[in-house]
């Protein structure tokens, strides 16, 4: 399964059915203007290892919210680095490149919060639905 794509997330909701057996759900989780959420995605691939073996894989970070949000009224950092460059895609999820050597073999923690100045009362306090990080290697 080495250097091959893929795609790691963090659970949400499952179907009610199976709830007895399932642990509590890490998302959705309320951001609240003033406020930071932090999640931990598990990265099963030591990719800053495939950057120094020449295999430069290109990661991409995905999140979802249940409101519309602008790129620039968030603040995204992962293991406490900034990530710059936060581009809405075509399905309205906000997405970004990152750094091979930013992304750790285990958790990785991502902190989300707003940026204070560009908070308006309407998106006051959002629901992070979905995070994902996919990993391809060209």
């Amino acid at each position: 399964m080495a250097h091959l794509d893929k795609l790691f997330g963090i659970d949400g909701p499952v179907l009610n059915y199976y709830s007895h057996i399932s642990s509590t759900p890490t998302l959705p989780l309320e951001l609240v203007a003033g406020q930071s959420v932090w999640v931990d995605t598990m990265v099963a691939d030591d990719v800053s290892a495939a950057a120094e073996d020449g295999r430069s894989p290109e990661i991409t970070l995905t999140v979802r919210f249940d409101k519309p949000i602008q790129p620039g009224q968030l603040r995204l950092r992962l293991g406490g680095n900034d990530l710059p460059d936060v581009r809405q895609a075509e399905d309205g999820a906000l997405e970004c490149r990152v750094a091979s050597q930013l992304v750790i073999q285990g958790p990785n923690r991502l902190e989300v919060s707003f940026l204070d100045s560009k908070v308006s009362a309407a998106i006051a306090s959002v629901k992070l639905s979905e995070v994902r990080l996919s990993v391809h290697y060209p």
